[in-house]
């Protein structure tokens, strides 16, 4: 191949070459190297001192191909960085701060050396590629591992990355903590299968758990509990080139469960999905727009973080509208005075129209310079607690059976009429009921139909009394009223007609036509009355008297004094 055609094919590339001879003359400068220095072919033909212009002031130090270009000597090699010498092959990465507009560039250079018959270097090729980006992408990669590095091995939070597989997930890399957390030294830590650091069954599972997340691709959360300590646990997959990593942190939430059981002791009715549940975070900014929506939120009130952060809360249907004025008012009371937090009860809407009712634990969030940003919220689901509040409320006021006041509550409600009667000269009747013959019907018809029969019963006596009557069921078939503003004889002929309703009309009771009966005492308030006991007593003679004389009646017991007369009020 003749020199012309060889310099046309150089001249060609689309890299840039630079030829130089035995007298570090330029004998070629192709259109590629005028493109990457700005420097015309012109102006270097000939020249030997292309090397400040190519290389700039460091030219003496960045020369380092030049000055032994021509000579054979590879110690000279062990002077240079990132230099590689094959043969006549020379290369080296160098940084040439004339290059780029004199902002400076890295790049990669080729030497090939050429030699005549008689092996005497004539010249040399210089294929010279601009690195930069290369250079500060690997920069970059390194200093994002370093942080990552620093971050493993000192951040407070149990971090690791794992390889799994189906029936095995084997540790990668973790934090200086996580290593303390199982108890082994870094050496031995990295390699480790689940089952070589944990119990059996621990290991099973946590590998279940690492394989459902790589293979499902979904972020997992879960509690996890080991060596005596609890552990809040988020794991995701980590996409590496064609394979999926396990990749996860720990939070230990030791501490917090035992506040969490505590709080249970104390209110003694909350569920243990409560106990266990952690808190939602909420954010508000100063127009009640959400800028926070953690997951546990999402699940508390249905609504995703996506359709929900950025919207003020009285945009959505998530609070009742009083709440939204109630919630801006205490958002510019923290705020006017200071106060750091707040705690309050409230109930909104889930997504799915069900009423969640909370407890706000709110905090004001300022920054350095001591301005508002946001009210910070963590929520507590309450919802099961009030229920089971109410249930037991239900429970310690309400007979099981018929759902009328039972015994005790009876007490509690009476004393206070009494008193109040007694005090203000007001009329107060008391009766006591008794269904007749209710063993005879459990014992022919069994104690179901008995049930019913006391069902019927309390039936029938709500559509006769008024709302400010209390019925309560004594225990068996004895039955009580209390007949507030009322003296014996208006007490009397409600008892009456609830008898007689009883009956004139036999009563369906599982198919079985039976007429239910009752015998009733009947005691009216006196001046000799000082309490709900001596009442009772005279109600009780007044029903023995009713039963002495055949049953299916009611008798007023004997005035012992005049009673209280009725007042209007």
């Amino acid at each position: 191949m003749g020199q012309q055609q060889s310099t046309d094919i150089i001249e060609s590339l689309p890299d840039a070459v630079l030829v130089i001879d035995r007298d570090r003359r330029v004998t070629i400068w192709n259109h590629a190297l005028e493109c990457m220095t700005g420097i015309p072919a012109a102006q270097m033909l000939g020249r030997n001192d292309y090397a400040v212009l190519f290389y700039g002031e460091n030219s003496k130090k960045q020369s380092l191909l030049i000055d032994f270009v021509f000579q054979d000597d590879p110690e000279q090699d062990t002077r240079y960085t990132n230099l590689d010498r094959k043969g006549d092959t020379l290369t080296a990465e160098i940084f040439c701060n004339a290059l780029n507009q004199h902002q400076g560039a890295w790049i990669l250079v080729k030497v090939s050396l050429r030699r005549d018959s008689s092996g005497q270097l004539t010249d040399a090729i210089k294929i010279v590629s601009d690195i930069t980006v290369r250079k500060q992408t690997e920069k970059a990669l390194r200093q994002s591992q370093e942080l990552f590095s620093l971050f493993m091995q000192h951040s407070p939070v149990y971090v690791y990355i794992k390889a799994v597989t189906p029936t095995e997930s084997r540790v990668l890399q973790a934090s200086e903590n996580f290593r303390h957390l199982i108890g082994i030294s870094d050496r031995d830590m990295v390699g480790k299968t689940m089952a070589e650091l944990f119990p059996s069954e621990l290991a099973t599972q946590i590998t279940a758990d690492d394989w459902a997340v790589v293979s499902r691709g979904e972020v997992l959360t879960l509690d996890e509990a080991f060596n005596g300590r609890h552990y809040s646990t988020i794991k995701f997959p980590l996409v590496q080139g064609d394979q999926t990593l396990l990749a996860g942190y720990s939070i230990d939430i030791t501490e917090r469960r035992q506040t969490e059981f505590a709080l249970a002791n104390a209110l003694q009715h909350i569920s243990a999905h409560m106990d266990n549940s952690p808190l939602a975070v909420i954010e508000f900014d100063f127009e009640l727009r959400i800028i926070r929506w953690s997951q546990e939120a999402e699940r508390l009130f249905g609504w995703a973080a996506k359709d929900i952060v950025g919207y003020r809360v009285f945009e959505i249907a998530w609070a009742y509208p009083d709440d939204v004025a109630e919630m801006q008012v205490k958002l510019e009371s923290m705020i006017n005075s200071n106060l750091p937090h707040l705690i309050d009860v409230s109930s909104h809407f889930h997504k799915d129209g069900t009423v969640v009712d909370c407890i706000w634990y709110s905090s004001a969030i300022y920054d350095v310079a001591g301005q508002f940003t946001s009210m910070l919220c963590l929520v507590l689901d309450i919802t099961e607690r009030k229920r089971l509040e109410l249930e037991l409320r239900q429970q310690a006021t309400t007979d099981e059976l018929t759902r009328v006041s039972n015994r005790r509550h009876f007490f509690q409600l009476s004393s206070q009429e009494i008193k109040c009667a007694i005090r203000l000269n007001h009329a107060l009747t008391i009766a006591l009921i008794d269904l007749d013959y209710f063993k005879s019907i459990n014992d022919q018809y069994g104690h179901a139909v008995g049930d019913q029969a006391l069902l019927a019963l309390t039936a029938i006596c709500r559509k006769h009394l008024r709302e400010i009557d209390v019925l309560a069921r004594f225990g068996g078939d004895e039955f009580v009223v209390l007949f507030p503003e009322a003296n014996h004889q208006q007490a009397y002929e409600c008892v009456e007609r609830i008898r007689q309703a009883l009956t004139l009309a036999p009563i369906n009771l599982s198919g079985i036509a039976i007429s239910i009966k009752i015998s009733a005492g009947i005691a009216g308030l006196t001046t000799e009355d000082t309490d709900l006991e001596s009442l009772l007593a005279r109600a009780d003679q007044a029903l023995y008297q009713a039963k002495a004389a055949g049953r299916n009646c009611s008798k007023v017991a004997t005035m012992v004094s005049a009673h209280l007369p009725l007042r209007n009020c």
